[in-house]
């Protein structure tokens, strides 16, 4: 992207001094941390084929497109999103028979309900580490979203967008591409550009920006890196960001409750009511701009 500023990307490595929980209560902007969960027995056991062969009956909620392959314009790729339930097993194999015309995902799947041996391979990380260590534990339960399971072929997408909550997103298995852009840096990627888009996602395509359309994302700040097997990226509420799927993929993600996430979901929230409003308003007017309940 010509002019663009790539920020590098800060990380963090575990050398046995500092537990997450200490990195975590210094943290302001995102990081990406190496070697935290080497111990894991998720690194070594979870790949595609372990699903397939262990769990392959098991249904799951399948994110699916109506266009092949699934849309990396914001609009196109939520207007053409749907779910589905389907067998583990075959939704894998169908993902990597697909190849470029990619249609499925799945996203922040709850399979540990139908599996809770699973959680015995992984470590609440939101739970164990988000909070200071003064916090009850019975606080804690009620502050953390559960656990979300991802897998994805090779080049599926997400859509630029911000999420309300700390997010913890650990790299089990492949890798993947991020592009990440700070909230003040939401004038540049267009934010609330679009009236049709809900208020968390930008109307720029991330895979190819548009010069003409959207000339301000070239040049605005931006972290683009590589989160690889193992590391685990720290994103703050309110950052925007692209993911790419450089490989096929499995993530393990943890969002919980922060008062930065309270002020970005209360942002989310008046935003959302009035562009609500605003399209309500819209609907009620005729095209000379009277309320429908006037008289001609």
């Amino acid at each position: 992207m010509n002019g663009s500023k790539i920020v590098p990307m800060p990380r963090i490595r575990y050398d046995g001094s500092r537990s997450m929980r200490d990195v975590l209560a210094g943290l302001k902007h995102p990081a990406v941390l190496e070697g935290f969960i080497d111990a894991w027995p998720a690194r070594t056991r979870w790949t595609p084929d372990f699903f397939v062969e262990r769990y392959g009956e098991h249904e799951i909620t399948v994110e699916t497109s109506q266009l092949s392959p699934t849309p990396t314009r914001p609009d196109l790729y939520l207007g053409a999103r749907r779910y589905e339930t389907a067998r583990l097993g075959a939704t894998i194999r169908a993902m990597q028979a697909q190849g470029s015309a990619r249609t499925a995902y799945i996203t922040y799947a709850a399979i540990y309900s139908t599996a809770p041996e699973l959680k015995d391979d992984i470590v609440p990380l939101h739970e164990q580490h988000g909070f200071p260590g003064w916090m009850p534990r019975w606080l804690r339960r009620r502050l953390v979203l559960r656990p979300g399971f991802w897998l994805g072929p090779e080049g599926i997408s997400s859509p630029m967008h911000f999420d309300r909550h700390e997010n913890l997103n650990v790299q089990v298995y492949g890798r993947k591409r991020w592009v990440l852009f700070a909230p003040e840096q939401s004038a540049n990627v267009y934010y609330r550009q679009r009236r049709d888009l809900p208020v968390i996602f930008s109307p720029v395509d991330m895979s190819d920006p548009d010069p003409v359309l959207f000339p301000r994302v070239q040049s605005a700040p931006r972290h683009d890196f590589v989160l690889e097997a193992g590391d685990v990226l720290y994103l703050p509420p309110g950052w925007w960001h692209y993911v790419e799927s450089l490989s096929d993929s499995i993530n393990v993600n943890y969002w919980w409750w922060s008062p930065r996430a309270v002020r970005t979901f209360c942002r989310v929230e008046l935003a959302s009511l009035w562009q609500a409003l605003a399209r309500r308003w819209r609907r009620a007017a005729d095209t000379a701009g009277k309320p429908m309940s006037m008289p001609r």
